[in-house]
């Protein structure tokens, strides 16, 4: 298992030199929604930590208008908009990289499969608020969206409280558990991957 950091600061300079000790695996807090969010290092590659929450952080439909495709989808939007100006100060959002599917996102199934390592590496809890407004809420482990498309029309991928991915798919405008994800740039310069 990885190290805990606690991060202090909201210098930039700082903060970012502390988030670039981190190693794949290691956990940090970064933000607050809810409640100080804790995140899990999945890869740290030229400059950038590609990071997931350790909890899951609410509990949405992934997208309210049943479309299946994450760049269209409300969670998309949510993610990258109230849930982006609430959960983090303008330094921490500073250190936050846009990408081509959102600063905030969630992982696909192919990244899911890269970056972890087992069933139970994959397992994910909710925290008490992401628990509070599920209409079932979770007793132990949870199911949390993907952004993949499921096998049957107007589904997404989701990862089951077992570890497994739910390949048919659970429909869009069923309430799920969100686990995001984000790549911090820790550096200006490149470096070699870990």
């Amino acid at each position: 298992m990885g190290r805990r950091l606690l991060l202090l600061t909201e210098d930039v300079e700082q903060l970012k030199d502390e988030i670039s000790k981190l190693k794949r695996g290691d956990k940090f807090i970064f933000g607050d929604y809810h409640g100080p969010i804790e995140w899990r290092v999945l890869e740290k590659s030229y400059g950038n930590l590609t990071v997931i929450s350790e909890y899951a952080l609410d509990c949405k439909p992934f997208d309210e208008g049943y479309g299946d495709d994450w760049d269209s989808s409300s969670l998309k939007e949510w993610l990258n908009s109230e849930f982006f100006n609430k959960a983090f100060s303008l330094e921490e959002k500073s250190l936050i990289e846009k990408t081509s599917v959102g600063k905030v996102f969630l992982l696909s199934i192919e990244e899911s499969m890269d970056y972890f390592s087992s069933n139970n590496d994959i397992r994910c809890r909710p925290t008490n608020y992401a628990n509070s407004q599920a209409a079932e809420p979770s007793k132990n482990f949870c199911d949390w969206w993907l952004r993949s498309k499921g096998d049957e029309e107007f589904s997404v991928v989701c990862v089951t409280p077992e570890g497994n991915f739910e390949l048919k798919g659970y429909y869009t405008d069923d309430f799920f558990f969100v686990r995001p994800a984000m790549i911090l740039s820790i550096s200006d310069q490149l470096e070699l991957r870990f």
